[in-house]
Order: C-alpha cells, then sequence, then structure tokens
C-alpha cells in the first residue's frame, strides 16, 4: 500500500524531512509541493462553504498521489495500485461516513484500490477573501471541443456568458485553453469572467528537495476539475455544467479487452450522478448538469455550428488528443490522429460536415515514417478495436455491465452509442 498525506503545515525541521508520499500546501507565496494559483482555504474563489473546501482537498491529494505512484507496465505486472490518503477536513466524522463511497468512485475513475482517512484539519492563516458576482451557469471549460460547445448553450440558455473554470498542469492544455478564450471573448464582445486554476505537481520535493515518482495516467484529473468547479459554483450560487458528448461519456468499450484499465469515465452518467448523491448527503450544495449527454460529438458540433461563425477553423483550435506529442518536429497544436479522442474527434468533424483544419500526425507522415506508425502495434489498438466494433454494433447486452442510472432510458442509450461508433466508420476506412 501507498499511503499519501496532505499536509497544510509543518515546522523548520519537518518541512526538510517531507517524504515523496507527503504533500504540502501551503497559502500563496510560501512554497508548496505543488504549483497552484490557490491558497488550501480556496479564499481567491470567493466564500467558498467548508465542505467544499474539504472537497478540493481530497479531489487535489487524489490527484497528486495518481501522479505520483507508478504503475506496473512490465508483462505480467498489475496495472492497479493500492493507495491511501490522509485528508484533512473540516468535519471529519462526516465525511468518514462517505469515505467508502468516495474510495469506490476513485477505484472505477482511476482502476486502482483506495481507502481514505478524515483528519481534523489544522487549517493555515485566512488570507483576503475575493468578492464574486451571483450567477446562473459555471462552465468547466477544459480547451476541447465540448467544453467550448457547452460554454455556447450556456450563452444561449441565460444570455450572458458562463463563469469559465480550467485546470491545467502543462503547457499544452494552457494554450488551447487560452486560445479558446480569445475567440469567445471576440464572438461575445464582452469580457469573461474566467478562473484559470493549476494545480501542478512539482518534480521535487518542497524542503527535503527528493524526487518525485511520475506517473502520466492522470485518471483522477477529472475528480479535481469535478471539485474545483463544484467549489467556484457553490460561492457563486450557480449551477455547475460539465460537457461531454453522449457517446464520450457512457464510453461503451470498443472492444472486449478495453472494458477495463483502457475505458475512461471522466464524465460517465452513472459516477457523475453518484458523486452528486453523496454530496449532497454531505450537504453540500451540487447542482451538475452536462447539457450534451443526449447527442453524439458529431451532433454536438453540427449544433454549435449555428451559434458562431467560421465554426471549422474555431473547433479545430481546441484540443482532444491524449497521446501527443509523439514525433519531435511538430507544433504542439498536433494531435496524433489515431488514439480514441482523435477518433471521435475526426468522426465528429465528417458527421458534422465541419472543416477540420487540424493538423493530425497521422494524415501528415509519408513514406517511412508513416510505415513505422502504422507497424507498432500500441499505435493500432484503438484503430483495430474501432473496426471490430463497427462490424457488431452495440447491443443492450453491451450496456448492462456500464451501471447506467436509471432515469437513461437503456434503448435511447443504445440508439446513442450506435449513432456515435458510426461516425468512426469513414476515419478508420481511411486508415490503411
Amino acid at each position: 500500500m501507498s499511503e499519501h498525506r496532505l499536509r497544510l503545515q509543518v515546522g523548520p525541521r519537518q518541512l526538510e524531512q517531507l517524504s515523496v508520499r507527503d504533500f504540502l500546501w501551503r497559502p500563496r507565496g510560501d512554497m508548496s509541493s505543488f504549483a497552484s494559483s490557490l491558497s488550501p482555504r480556496l479564499e481567491e474563489l470567493g466564500n467558498v462553504p467548508p465542505l467544499h473546501i474539504d472537497f478540493v482537498r481530497l479531489a487535489v491529494l487524489a490527484f497528486l498521489a495518481d501522479r505520483s505512484v507508478p504503475r506496473d507496465r512490465g508483462k505480467g505486472m498489475r496495472w492497479d495500485r493500492e493507495l491511501h490518503l490522509s485528508v484533512p477536513v473540516s468535519a471529519p466524522d462526516l465525511w468518514a461516513a462517505e469515505a467508502n463511497e468516495l474510495a469506490y468512485l476513485l477505484h472505477v475513475l482511476s482502476g486502482d484500490r483506495w481507502s481514505i482517512r478524515f483528519e481534523v484539519a489544522r487549517a493555515p492563516r485566512k488570507g483576503k477573501i475575493t468578492a464574486v458576482e451571483p450567477t446562473s451557469v459555471v462552465c468547466l471549460f477544459s480547451g476541447g471541443a465540448d467544453s467550448l460547445a457547452g460554454a455556447l448553450e450556456a450563452r444561449a440558455a441565460t444570455n450572458s456568458p458562463p463563469v469559465l473554470v480550467s485546470h491545467w498542469d502543462n503547457n499544452l492544455t494552457s494554450a488551447s485553453q487560452t486560445a479558446m478564450l480569445r475567440k469567445l471573448a471576440e464572438l461575445w464582445e464582452e469580457p469573461l469572467d474566467h478562473h484559470r486554476l493549476q494545480i501542478q505537481r512539482r518534480k521535487d520535493q518542497v524542503g527535503s528537495g527528493l524526487p518525485f515518482p511520475d506517473e502520466p495516467s492522470r485518471r483522477t484529473r477529472s475528480l479535481l476539475f469535478l471539485s474545483l468547479g463544484l467549489a467556484v459554483a457553490a460561492a457563486r450560487d450557480a449551477e455547475l455544467w460539465m460537457s461531454e458528448n453522449g457517446f464520450t461519456s457512457v464510453n461503451p468499450p470498443l472492444s472486449p479487452e478495453r472494458r477495463g484499465s483502457l475505458t475512461t469515465r471522466t464524465a460517465h452518467p452513472g459516477i457523475l450522478d453518484t458523486l452528486v448523491d453523496v454530496l449532497r448527503r454531505l450537504g453540500l450544495k451540487a447542482d451538475l448538469h452536462n447539457p450534451l449527454e443526449s447527442m453524439t460529438k458529431g451532433e454536438v458540433l453540427a449544433r454549435a455550428a449555428a451559434q458562431i461563425p467560421d465554426a471549422g477553423h474555431t473547433f479545430s483550435m481546441t484540443h482532444s488528443c491524449g497521446k501527443t506529442p509523439w514525433f519531435k518536429g511538430f507544433s504542439q497544436s498536433a494531435q496524433c490522429g489515431l488514439c480514441y479522442g482523435c477518433l471521435v474527434r475526426r468522426g465528429s468533424f465528417l458527421a458534422s460536415g465541419l472543416d477540420d483544419q487540424t493538423p493530425y500526425i497521422e494524415k501528415v507522415l509519408r513514406g517511412d515514417p508513416r510505415r513505422e506508425l502504422y507497424a507498432t502495434p500500441t499505435r493500432r489498438k484503438t484503430v483495430d478495436a474501432a473496426r471490430y466494433r463497427l462490424r457488431r454494433g452495440y447491443s443492450v447486452k453491451d450496456l448492462l455491465p456500464l451501471a447506467l442510472p436509471s432515469r437513461m432510458p437503456i434503448q435511447d442509450v443504445l440508439d446513442l452509442v450506435n449513432r456515435g461508433v458510426e461516425e468512426l466508420r469513414p476515419v478508420v476506412d481511411d486508415i490503411p
């Protein structure tokens, strides 16, 4: 078991003895184990209720531990890990009653085995609370096509720009978000209220200088993103929108071997509904909505095209790829073209009729480099899985293990996922 603790303050001697399993979070201006635009009381977001602060602390620790415990990737090794968290919160007994449910949600998101202990927070000094205005909708804004479409939906629904919340921990994510924000500011011709929040673990531990181990998979990042969005929404008495097309959010496995670790559950409706139930039992405000839940990505882009000029160019600026950079010599805007995110993206442009101007590495390469790309089995697994599913289609039997909420009629979901996978057909047919 790998044990990790979030610490809010330490003395000088303790600082020098911090291990790579400790994560120190001190107010802005003081060195912490990770770079952050937030203090541990979240004063920068407004008057955030204590329980929402607690939830952010849990999500921050889970994300940092997830990033710092390498998975075994050798042949015959276990992919999953056993992780234990100690989280400082305002009401330990209240949180302890939901510890098993929260550990299960982390397990579903990451594929790992989690346990959580809550302890009394010895909070650091409190800074000045930022004054914020109430609003109707807060949108999670990742820099991807769906989050852009969700922001457009919110603007149309409320007749005012939503408050946007972004998390970033690498320059590629940050650049995509910045480009989209400029575009929205130009389109709406009014200033945007945007929280651009950094939670980025340092390479070396503060104080002791020990190097952190590194794990790239980051499957708990969605929980961190949600916790930050809910904190912003709670401070403004708003609803939070997490926008993800229905095909990707349900994310039925393309092939049987992808049912486990290769199937992400970032915005799965069952997971989101369960999380909302847990948070509401704890007494948190958790009004969470996915406005794109009933649409494929192609349908999302087609709908958004009516709300924005030059939609093909604009949506080509978003980022969907989970694998780049693969090759030196390509700009950060290049996307691989072969991963699951890229296949769905490419299919959505074709289905919506928008001009896809995205630079895909798979399409740009020629000659030996392209043949080498196709000869690498790991680069082709998703394409092969998509071809398998296009031959078979989805059935109700494929959906039963996905733990969909009862509010979603199974036949409606079946129709949705078969529309979604069909959008992949012209893409994989075009790949040698």
